[in-house]
């Protein structure tokens, strides 16, 4: 049994839908609201290895009682996909949150694409992934997002976005 599910990921702005599937590799379809294919993004990325801190991690979200056993049972890939999740803003810019670590504890580095699919820089950010899902919205000129701290605990961070 895999660790974790295939990963199918998601986003929409207000005029186009953003997906990623893992087994394409690096490469967000983006689509219009009647499901025709505008374009694809593609980028080339590292291969991050899957590290015995992940491995504690996600065992770790399983009852105490059914750690030991599933460590038998769930397989890990020698690498993790080369995107964790994507959020897209109204203005149709694009968050790509990858398995990289970030400059600072918690952090990924997250790729960034303009409305045009153009890839335009890296940002280091703490922002919750949860089986998938990117807890952040981008609205105008706004990350809002939830933060894990080292206790667990969730805040809601919001940062002012300036491109450059």
């Amino acid at each position: 049994m895999g660790a974790t599910e295939p990963l199918l990921y998601w986003s929409a702005s207000h005029d186009n839908i953003y997906v990623a599937n893992e087994e394409r590799g690096y490469e967000i379809w983006v689509l219009d609201f009647k499901g025709k294919l505008i374009r694809k993004i593609q980028k080339e990325y590292r291969k991050i290895p899957v590290s015995e801190n992940y491995k504690k991690k996600t065992l770790h979200s399983f009852p105490e009682y059914m750690r030991e056993k599933m460590k038998d049972v769930l397989y890990f890939p020698a690498f993790h996909p080369p995107i964790q999740s994507i959020v897209a803003g109204d203005d149709g810019v694009l968050l790509v949150s990858t398995f990289e670590e970030g400059k600072n504890p918690g952090e990924f580095m997250f790729d960034i694409f303009n409305e045009e699919g153009v890839f335009i820089g890296r940002k280091s950010l703490n922002v919750w992934v949860w089986e998938g899902h990117l807890w952040a919205q981008i609205k105008a000129d706004k990350l809002y997002c939830l933060k894990e701290k080292d206790s667990g605990y969730k805040e809601l961070v919001v940062y002012n976005i300036k491109w450059e």
